[in-house]
């Protein structure tokens, strides 16, 4: 069965498709679609298969956080406007309706760039469900669980529509598509977390004059923690409390040492 067509035999896109779509990855959809060429076997991939593993202790954790419960697996009606779209989404809140997206990835990766990567599919649901604002909820291997709020993007919505009707044309007329003159990039500033978004600061006089002084004192910074370590290392094992030249170092009975001055330094 062919996800991309549905009971009427009409031709739908999906979230994934939106971010294919706006990678230029249009060529090979397209030939996928007309089962011209099959599709990846995802089935052995193991990168998909945790992100499946992990879904429901992602959005458990999700629901823990936002204190409401999350509906699974919801298949979004189809839109009279944009008849063409179908989503699937991961979950859905109960009381705000939010929509939801699980993610599985590596332990170092940021929040950020899973946003930026995955915007068009986050963006292709918001459409579909008419909201203006979606979770996304990210298991970063196995050490920590992030999620945050993605905001609609109405200006980038307005071109991931103009794509994805161009390529439902080329479908319809059974014609292979060439390229899409002038493809939207993704500005990163324009990408909102929590309502919050990036700023590039190399502009800023004040950022600039900081930022030299911040760079000319750090190795005073760093010389300053390195000699507290090495005034620390001459205690004792049986000392708790030990000064000298307006220093003093103390120890406590969990053995964590404290060092400060005293008397002004003198």
């Amino acid at each position: 069965m062919n996800r991309n067509v549905d009971d009427t035999g009409n031709y739908t896109l999906g979230g994934s498709d939106a971010n294919r779509l706006m990678r230029g990855e249009w060529l090979d959809l397209y030939k996928e679609i007309k089962n011209e060429k099959p599709r990846d076997d995802l089935s052995k991939v193991l990168q998909v298969q945790i992100g499946i593993a992990t879904e429901k202790v992602n959005l458990d954790f999700l629901q823990y956080d936002i204190e409401q419960e999350v509906f699974r697996d919801i298949t979004v009606d189809p839109d009279d406007k944009n008849k063409w779209m179908r989503s699937s989404l991961d979950g859905m809140t109960d009381e705000t309706h939010t929509p939801c997206e699980a993610k599985h990835t590596y332990q170092d990766n940021r929040m950020e760039v899973l946003a930026e990567n995955y915007y068009p599919q986050l963006q292709h649901y918001m459409i579909h469900t008419q909201k203006d604002s979606m979770y996304l909820s990210v298991i970063f291997g196995n050490r920590r669980f992030e999620y945050t709020l993605i905001d609609a993007d109405y200006t980038y919505q307005k071109k991931l529509i103009a794509v994805e009707e161009w390529f439902l044309e080329h479908l319809n007329e059974n014609k292979e598509p060439k390229a899409y003159k002038g493809l939207p990039t993704i500005d990163k500033k324009d990408i909102k977390l929590n309502g919050m978004k990036q700023y590039d600061m190399k502009d800023n006089i004040k950022w600039k004059d900081f930022v030299k002084q911040y760079k000319e004192v750090k190795p005073y910074v760093d010389e300053y923690e390195n000699c507290k370590k090495a005034i620390k290392g001459l205690m004792p094992d049986d000392c708790y409390r030990a000064s000298g030249d307006g220093v003093v170092v103390t120890r406590n009975k969990r053995n964590i040492l404290t060092i400060k001055e005293e008397n002004n330094g003198k």
